[in-house]
């Protein structure tokens, strides 16, 4: 009876004008994976155990659970890189997935004018320039995992900075960037300016060289990444900030992330985590109006979730998502200055027991209590200038990412386990690469021939298929 009553609803729902007003969410349509929420400890120095926590934990209502951290690569070198370091350990010991690195400069004998503000990179410093990432890379160990090749280097400025257009950038990427190692990011353009990373996608030596998109929204239109989806690439909007710290703004920024996840990014890192001006915490470790803001997504929406489908303006003013993972969440954002009545209706996949979770003008990260869900169905009122997360205490029976039982992922041009030891073959059997032993390893694929592989580890499990493209 459950069934037909489902399979009833379902097609109401596909001819019915009154949808328009609700939301209709399929968990089992899955979009793309979201690799987490986080922000920037650039020019901060060393961040407390209580702004640590404040930040990356994710323990109670007053902790934003960010999974990325942004670290500046000093350009005074290894010996002004240990501040970062202790920041990245810092927020990988409370639960971080990612740490991006970002340099503003390379160091000024590589440089044209001698001087940390502006001026270009030397063409024939480019491989000392690759040299010095990959020390970088070195230095850090685990605790990095990807590498930016130059903050917003399409804008002039009159701080620490470096001035590349785009055929350099080109050249830089296709003849230096693979020897960085791991996982590399470009261009990180100051408004989303494509022109810098179209050419590099298009030349299959270069665009093996990186496997990050990173941009920056100030004064750009966000919009769908088309070609960089279909080469693979994860793409992340690593640089944006609204001010001042009042509810206005912080829908403003919750309306930004799902606008850059409906164009299919896989995250979204704020500028400033503490310093004053755009912060997210304060110096005690408190969090900022716009801190609880990025908790109702970073606390609930992990790494490795998916996005799926969802109506996403089903009212005026309201923007919906909804997403699957270790749980199945949805979010709403009512940017109306009064209440509102929003119904939804979950076609495909369970949503049991759903517990709301508020931030408004009045509210941080409140818990307002259980959902009644009947019949995949329920109707809700949102909070004026309000973002609610429904997080499904219930079990979830949607499909969620596939993890094969030993654990290999697949990352891009990588595969990646915890495992320990890895190793790739042909169907033969031949051995063509494998990964060093303990720990988390990786293996690229980069250069191998279209086809199919085999993946193992030491777990003793089946092989898992990795398909090359």
């Amino acid at each position: 009876m459950l069934n037909r009553s489902r399979s009833l609803l379902a097609t109401l729902l596909a001819g019915s004008i009154a949808g328009a007003q609700t939301s209709t969410i399929d968990f089992t349509d899955l979009k793309q994976e979201i690799d987490g929420f986080g922000a920037s400890s650039a020019g901060h120095g060393v961040l407390t155990e209580k702004q640590l926590d404040a930040a990356f934990s994710n323990l109670n209502q007053n902790q934003m659970g960010l999974s990325i951290l942004r670290v500046e690569i000093n350009v005074g070198g290894e010996s002004d890189w240990g501040i970062e370091k202790g920041n990245a350990a810092g927020a990988k010991a409370r639960g971080a997935k990612y740490v991006l690195a970002t340099p503003w400069s390379p160091p000024i004998a590589m440089k044209t004018n001698q001087d940390y503000v502006a001026g270009h990179l030397k063409p024939s410093s480019y491989a000392d320039y690759a040299a010095y990432l990959k020390s970088y890379r070195t230095y850090m160990g685990d605790l990095v995992d990807i590498i930016s090749i130059q903050n917003e280097p399409n804008v002039k400025v009159s701080y620490l900075s470096c001035d590349w257009d785009a055929r350099e950038m080109f050249d830089f990427v296709k003849n230096n960037a693979g020897d960085i190692g791991g996982s590399v990011m470009m261009p990180e353009t100051f408004n989303f300016d494509v022109g810098y990373s179209d050419p590099a996608l298009d030349d299959a030596t270069a665009s093996a060289n990186f496997t990050h998109i990173g941009l920056h929204l100030y004064g750009a239109q966000i919009k769908t990444y088309s070609k960089a989806i279909d080469r693979k690439k994860k793409i992340w909007m690593t640089e944006h900030f609204f001010d001042p710290d009042d509810i206005t703004n912080g829908l403003y920024a919750a309306k930004e992330i799902l606008d850059c996840l409906n164009n299919q990014m896989n995250a979204y890192v704020w500028w400033y985590l503490r310093t004053p001006n755009c912060n997210l915490i304060n110096e005690d470790g408190t969090l900022r109006l716009k801190g609880y803001v990025l908790g109702q997504f970073a606390k609930y929406v992990r790494p490795g979730s998916h996005r799926v489908a969802a109506t996403y303006s089903p009212q005026s003013g309201i923007t919906v998502m909804a997403f699957t993972g270790d749980r199945n969440v949805i979010i709403a954002v009512n940017q109306n200055a009064s209440p509102k009545t929003q119904e939804f209706v979950v076609a495909k996949g369970e949503f049991a027991n759903p517990r709301r979770i508020v931030t408004s003008s009045s509210k941080r990260l409140s818990d307002a209590g259980v959902v009644d869900v009947a019949d995949g169905r329920f109707t809700t009122t949102l909070d004026a200038q309000s973002i609610t997360t429904f997080v499904s205490e219930g079990p979830t029976k949607s499909s969620p990412p596939i993890r094969p039982a030993n654990r290999i992922l697949r990352e891009g041009p990588w595969i990646r386990t915890d495992d320990g030891r890895m190793v790739l073959t042909d169907l033969h059997g031949r051995i063509l690469r494998e990964s060093g032993d303990g720990g988390a390893a990786r293996i690229g694929l980069e250069g191998l021939p279209a086809g199919v592989y085999l993946a193992t580890t030491p777990s003793g499990s089946a092989p898992v298929a990795i398909h090359s493209h």
